[in-house]
């Protein structure tokens, strides 16, 4: 469901998780600790540790906070234990230095949270951020889509398992109880762009007539190739998937993306990314087979973070699963980034006299997820990978605690920016049990609740438009 990447498919994890540490934890296996009892870490190497160093540092921020020894054990493990009495509620990088020989090292990360539902967030949210996407959804709505479509191929039997391994970056088959259909036909889309130009897609679904669910597969970032939605369409949507930047979903070639521009919101990249991936919407609606009264829209990393965007926006929207969402919550990452600049290890935490107020904070603030996440309607899920550095899961919690809607989060420990079938299986079944109105699916990991949040903006300006309503 939510991998995006037009590439062959590789079963090996991103970084920064390490081949030779891996971590677990006896108390809490999802690594999300609270007051009643110790944060107790345990990790194994497999090769023989002489001695293993650790380091307790915020979220993203290198500089530590406190430095320990862990004595190794005789089958090559050590344990952490932490008195965390003294800190603020949120996610700690845990980092370990292992020395196996006077020229031989290694070293690994972890990341748990501590405390996570009293963690407060400090939000920065323009005063006319609802007024001013109110009116690019009015510049949207009044472009037609002028859909086009073409058939392209029909995948059938085992060519559906190839196509995933070649071509989307998914194993043959990772969910057989929820594929559904075996013939699969496929088609090239291309819709008009509100912002001038172009959007194109593929569009498929299961071979034959009927009515579908329509699903919407965001991108992740960068300029590249798309994969046709093959796994969503075997698994019984009618889906589509866009090249959000404007160009073919297939080119031999990909032009690299101009560099952010800090002057007006309109003239920054992702106001026309935004604006094509809610056109995507109005096409979707528009194509064969595709029940418009039923609309998900998944994706990960960018994908999760157009997802809750889209979702915010359009309130056709039933039901989304952002995946490791990106971009949230950006005036504290740009306070991780300045930590680490000085070397410093940001004792108190981030507070409201770090944020940086010049024009790169003031236009981001018109796209950082976190502050469009209020206005989703839809039920949501969400996970977060805990040693993600691109969509660090202090960001993505912000923009889950900022949700007032029907929500559910899974945080997976050990895992970057990484796509995981566990997951993706669960979400499949979630997603199938909110489109027919029973919400059936198992909570596999500790739901959090949500905790207090400080804004300096609480309330909208009068007289302003509300968004989705």
């Amino acid at each position: 469901m939510l991998v995006n990447i037009a590439n062959r498919y590789d079963a090996l994890p991103s970084t920064p998780r390490s081949y030779d540490i891996v971590f677990y934890s006896r108390i809490r296996p999802d690594f999300m600790f609270d007051a009643a009892g110790p944060v107790s870490i345990v990790g194994q190497s497999i090769r023989r540790p002489l001695s293993a160093r650790w380091a307790l540092s915020r979220n993203m921020v290198t500089a530590p906070l406190k430095c320990g020894f862990a004595e190794p054990w005789v089958d090559h493990s050590f344990a952490v234990d932490l008195d965390m009495s003294a800190y603020e509620p949120g996610f700690y990088d845990l980092r370990m230095s292992l020395t196996y020989s006077q020229h031989e090292q290694a070293s690994a990360i972890t990341t748990f949270g501590w405390r996570i539902g009293e963690e407060s967030h400090i939000e920065v949210c323009p005063s006319n951020f609802n007024s001013f996407w109110s009116h690019a959804l009015q510049n949207c709505k009044q472009t037609p889509p002028d859909l086009r479509v073409e058939a392209a191929m029909r995948l059938t039997g085992e060519a559906i398992g190839r196509y995933n391994v070649e071509q989307a970056a998914l194993p043959e088959s990772y969910d057989p109880d929820g594929e559904l259909y075996n013939d699969i036909e496929i088609s090239r889309v291309d819709f008009a762009s509100p912002c001038g130009g172009r959007v194109y897609g593929w569009f498929a679904r299961p071979a034959g007539d009927g009515i579908f669910p329509g699903l919407l597969v965001m991108p992740g970032a960068g300029n590249f190739p798309r994969p046709a939605p093959v796994e969503q369409a075997r698994h019984g949507y009618a889906a589509l998937d866009i090249q959000v930047h404007g160009f073919p979903v297939d080119a031999p070639m990909y032009p690299l993306l101009p560099e952010p521009v800090y002057t007006d919101p309109q003239d920054y990249l992702h106001y026309r990314v935004y604006l094509n991936a809610l056109q995507a919407v109005n096409a979707l609606c528009q194509l064969p087979g595709v029940d418009d009264r039923k609309i998900a829209i998944v994706g990960g990393s960018q994908g999760g973070r157009l997802s809750t965007v889209v979702s915010a926006l359009d309130p056709r929207i039933c039901a989304t699963v952002p995946a490791i969402t990106h971009f949230a919550n950006l005036p504290w990452l740009r306070w991780t980034m300045h930590m680490n600049r000085s070397h410093c290890p940001g004792g108190e935490g981030f507070q409201d006299r770090d944020i940086i107020d010049d024009s790169r904070t003031r236009v981001e603030s018109y796209f950082d997820v976190v502050n469009f996440a209020p206005y989703v309607k839809c039920p949501v899920l969400m996970n977060a990978g805990l040693i993600d550095p691109i969509s660090p899961p202090t960001g993505v919690y912000a923009a889950y605690r900022a949700l007032k809607t029907q929500k559910r989060i899974v945080p997976l420990p050990n895992l970057g920016h990484d796509w995981s079938p566990v997951f993706d299986r669960y979400a499949w079944t979630w997603l199938r049990g909110i489109l027919s109105g029973h919400d059936t699916a198992i909570v596999p990991l500790q739901r959090q609740e949500t905790p207090t949040s400080r804004s300096r903006h609480s309330e909208p300006v009068a007289g302003e438009a509300v968004l989705a309503n």
